[in-house]
């Protein structure tokens, strides 16, 4: 589930045990936003896989980066992490606003709010304009 603060915004176990199921609750509350953050969430960890393979070949002239900046640029990452998580997420197309009421009582929720927004505060202790 996901929780606000206050109470759960969100519990996947309201749904069927098929984990088909809950993906596609999911799916119905996020919309497309849930697609674009899978997708850069996919793309980073590749990334961040080519990484090690450009480090582990000494071979390489590449494996070789004379700042961390020629790092991130040399595995695509360079523009992710000059910025702050909000504006790399405006880059995405993740909804930021409110959603429209007749939304709302569809049952569906801000991604950025109710999921992304903790997980930064969690993981970096830091608000998404940082």
């Amino acid at each position: 589930g996901i929780w606000n603060g206050e109470s759960f915004s969100f519990l996947t176990s309201q749904y069927s045990s098929s984990p088909f199921m809950k993906k596609m609750a999911l799916l119905y509350r996020y919309n497309f936003d849930l697609l674009r953050i899978n997708k850069a969430v996919t793309q980073a960890v590749l990334s961040f896989n080519y990484l090690y393979e450009i480090l582990n070949d000494t071979n390489d002239s590449r494996s070789f980066m004379s700042s961390p900046n020629e790092l991130w640029g040399a595995v695509g990452l360079l523009t992710a992490s000059m910025v702050s998580f909000n504006v790399f997420l405006d880059s995405l197309g993740i909804t930021k606003d409110v959603l429209p009421s007749w939304r709302q009582k569809l049952g569906q929720g801000v991604l950025r709010d109710e999921l992304l927004t903790g997980a930064n505060l969690s993981n970096y202790n830091q608000n998404n304009d940082e």
